[in-house]
């Protein structure tokens, strides 16, 4: 934010690499524009993105697919030429993992795209990375890292901050930046985000914190609101009390439940995952007070970073709201590939999968990407407070590192 980018030589300063990081966020939204007779011998480009677009999931298939385009239209209006070759297809998997296998075997056999993202869930994109890598395609799974055997094959690029890293940041910031002691861990039925708790209670106790329990909710709303409203006045003496409860569940149920409980008198501190960062959860909320309700999450809108604002300044003049982590990860998936794509000038399989791999410091709204196959990569996390109204405030940036 006004920084001097032609700082003093003889400066001992450490402007010189923070002039290097901003030219390196503005390369990733200026990607060098090709010259239109080399342009016109670059095959086109087919993009299949496998996201929920009914079901209900369907809210962050509508964030992840407005983020790419977003990136395209501003790629396109920079290199009018080479934006000309890129096609983005996009085919539902219903919220549903048993059909993401499908819509990626239609993306690449009937549509013949050269590349897939997605999906959203970890499910889908295990289903999506197995295909990928037997049809030897590349994937980039932006928001959700594939599990088991594919994780760590040849043609998967995770850019997922996974579960157990953002249990591990939440950990970090109720032990550091609230002094939290005691904790309570509350799953949803089927347990969805294991890795999350898992993540949380092994860091948590590492900082000298104490998981009072693992509770695994009931079906029914009203029964898991009972069972907690329970374990709560059992253990509501101010010096075993839980200081706040880790409330490892998905978007949806978890806004039903925090409205209850809050409703019903429930004060203590409740945090979540990445799940809770879409316009859809915020809004439910209404102008109602829903307490000491946080979230974590790899991006912020309000993290300060030139890419990072840029993109949420264009998203808002755009769609009318402000851009989740979804959208904000699904944008940067395509940045990443455009400026693979412009580097490498092929869309043959091996071309550019070594063009992705070459994918070093490329600044995205999210962040500085260097891609790695398989792993979530290391970097920061943020903890946000859930205003109501559809508005959250940023309360702390924490590493991911261990």
């Amino acid at each position: 934010m006004g920084e001097n980018l032609h700082p003093n030589t003889n400066s001992h300063s450490s402007r010189p690499s923070r002039c290097l990081r901003l030219l390196a966020m503005m390369a990733s939204f200026t990607i060098v524009a090709v010259p239109a007779a080399n342009a016109q011998q670059i095959p086109k480009l087919v993009v299949g993105a496998v996201i929920p677009m009914t079901g209900s999931l369907a809210p962050f298939g509508l964030e992840a697919r407005q983020g790419m385009e977003l990136a395209l239209d501003d790629f396109r209006a920079r290199n009018e030429a080479f934006g000309a070759k890129v096609e983005i297809l996009f085919e539902d998997n219903a919220s549903l993992p048993s059909q993401a296998e499908a819509a990626a075997k239609k993306l690449l056999e009937k549509s013949h795209a050269h590349i897939l993202i997605g999906a959203v869930t970890a499910a889908a994109t295990t289903s999506v990375a197995a295909v990928a890598d037997t049809a030897r395609r590349p994937l980039i799974a932006p928001v959700s890292p594939p599990t088991g055997a594919v994780r760590s094959r040849e043609w998967v690029w995770s850019m997922a901050l996974g579960d157990r890293e953002q249990g591990v940041a939440v950990a970090k910031f109720a032990a550091q930046s609230r002094n939290w002691r005691r904790a309570l861990i509350v799953q949803a039925n089927g347990k969805p985000l294991a890795a999350f708790a898992s993540g949380f209670e092994t860091g948590f106790a590492a900082l000298g914190g104490v998981v009072m329990a693992n509770l695994t909710l009931e079906a029914s709303l009203n029964a898991q609101a009972k069972q907690l409203e329970n374990w709560l006045a059992q253990n509501a003496d101010p010096g075993t009390a839980p200081d706040m409860i880790l409330l490892a569940a998905t978007a949806t149920p978890a806004a039903k439940l925090i409205r209850l409980l809050r409703e019903r008198g429930v004060k203590t501190p409740i945090v979540g995952s990445d799940t809770w960062d879409t316009p859809g959860f915020v809004a439910q909320f209404g102008k109602s007070r829903i307490g000491d309700t946080m979230l974590v999450s790899a991006y912020s809108a309000a993290a300060g970073e030139h890419a990072t604002t840029a993109f949420a300044t264009s998203f808002r003049q755009r769609f009318q709201r402000d851009p989740g982590s979804v959208a904000a990860h699904f944008h940067d998936a395509m940045v990443i590939l455009l400026n693979a794509f412009v580097r490498g000038r092929m869309t043959l399989p091996q071309p550019l999968a070594k063009a992705l791999r070459e994918s070093i410091d490329i600044a995205g709204a999210a962040g500085v990407w260097s891609l790695t196959g398989g792993e979530s990569p290391i970097r920061s996390a943020y903890v946000m407070s859930i205003i109501g109204g559809g508005t959250v405030k940023l309360e702390s940036r924490i590493s991911t590192s261990p």
